[in-house]
């Protein structure tokens, strides 16, 4: 009996950890997905951004708000470092915590 108990009690332990595997796996899918959408939305801000300022289709200008976009909510966020990409040539490296260069 207490062999038996024991296996039980193994195979539930088990299925906890796989249950628990399948979530972290879902929820770490999840995060990616918002992170697209957030960068996307950082896109089509910037497109919009610079077409207010009269220079449609003007990559740099593009690309700068970009970064400050992409700064601003890292930092807002309290990361150390990430790393965006949205295509070549835009990537952003950050860390909030160190101190800028003067530009």
């Amino acid at each position: 009996m207490a062999g038996q108990a024991e296996l039980q009690y193994q195979q539930g332990a088990r299925q906890a950890l796989i249950a628990q595997a399948a979530a972290e796996d879902e929820a770490a899918i999840k995060r990616a997905e918002a992170a697209t959408r957030r960068v996307l939305g950082w896109t089509d801000a910037a497109r919009r951004g610079c077409a207010a300022l009269d220079r449609p289709g003007d990559r740099a200008c593009e690309e700068q708000l970009l970064r400050d976009a992409a700064t601003y909510s890292i930092a807002k966020e309290g990361h150390e470092g990430v790393i965006i990409s949205v295509g070549a040539p835009v990537s952003v490296a950050v860390d909030p915590n160190r101190p800028r260069a003067a530009e």
